[in-house]
């Protein structure tokens, strides 16, 4: 998360926890089930989260291996998952997805023009 501006519903509800609270949250949150199925990414996530980073970087790596057969589909079939999951279990807003991906794609374009990514798989290759 890029942003620290505060909890976006009233108070901080992580203030002050002690350890054991903070890693019973956290359990909750990576929990796939709690997260898509339950309320835990509303109860213990109280700060916005700009950009998503599961969709800059699943979208970086297909940026990579985009027009390399079968590594390019499983890439944006991969990415294409993780933003389903990302929608399904509200975590961001629709404008920190296309906000990673404009600011993905901005990124690896900019690098991608000093250090061309074609170039520099190909000189890798045996």
């Amino acid at each position: 998360p890029l942003t620290g501006l505060g909890p976006t519903l009233g108070p901080d509800l992580n203030a002050g926890l002690d350890g054991a609270t903070l890693w019973a949250a956290w359990l909750d949150v990576i929990n796939p089930v709690s997260a898509l199925a339950g309320d835990a990414a509303h109860v213990h996530l109280t700060k916005d989260l700009f950009f998503s980073g599961h969709t800059a970087t699943t979208f970086l790596l297909w940026l990579y291996c985009r027009g390399r057969g079968a590594l390019g589909h499983a890439a944006l079939l991969g990415h294409v998952g993780v933003v389903a999951v990302v929608f399904l279990s509200r975590l961001h807003y629709t404008i920190d997805v296309v906000g990673a991906w404009a600011i993905t794609f901005t990124v690896f374009t900019l690098v991608d023009r000093r250090w061309p990514v074609a170039t520099t798989f190909a000189a890798r290759a045996p």
